[in-house]
């Protein structure tokens, strides 16, 4: 119901109300189709989690043994991190503190994670670039892209593809609008 220029009565200083959350996905998803020039096939839920929640969430995740040992041994070889250093762990706690958002492609939902999620706000970028995932799902390029038999250059290859057009589209939108979203 949003055309990619409407004006939307947002004001995320107190934090979002679920109409404003509504209205901003909304308009955002319209600005992502015209700037992709491709249409969403069906609506995307996006909903706010705490950061803790995503803590947790993260906490029980595990990499498989073998290549747990690999990955550490490819890092160790950087000079990146230490012998005694599990980079599985390191990585989970950067992304417990750093993540805004990410893409869900099984239950094609958006998460944002805030550390208000009573009254969240928004960065326009996390939730352009979260949308062009859902985007490049629901036109089949995210789960095509990642074949199970993949050799690591042949992954990394892809999450280049898939990480470089949300780049590339959260960009182009914040040439065009700026932080506040004003196109």
């Amino acid at each position: 119901g949003y055309w990619h220029d409407d004006p939307i009565d947002v004001d995320q200083s107190d934090g979002l109300s679920d109409r404003e959350l509504d209205a901003l996905v909304a308009r955002s998803t319209a600005r992502v189709e015209y700037i992709r020039e491709a249409e969403f096939t069906d609506p995307v839920d996006v909903s706010v989690i705490s950061r803790a929640d995503y803590r947790a969430r993260q906490g029980n995740s595990t990499a498989e043994e073998s290549f747990a040992a690999w990955n550490n041994q490819v890092w160790e070889a950087l000079f990146v991190d230490g012998e005694d250093t599990d980079v599985q762990d390191e990585l989970t706690g950067t992304f417990a503190s750093s993540v805004a958002g990410f893409y869900a492609p099984g239950p094609d939902e958006i998460r944002i994670v805030t550390t208000t999620p009573d009254s969240p706000t928004i960065d326009n970028g996390t939730l352009v670039h979260e949308l062009t995932h859902a985007l490049q799902d629901q036109q089949g390029r995210l789960t095509t892209a990642r074949p199970s038999d993949a050799t690591q250059d042949a992954d990394l290859a892809a999450n280049g593809l898939i990480e470089g057009e949300a780049n590339y589209v959260e960009r182009r939108y914040a040439e065009r609008c700026g932080d506040e979203g004003d196109c």
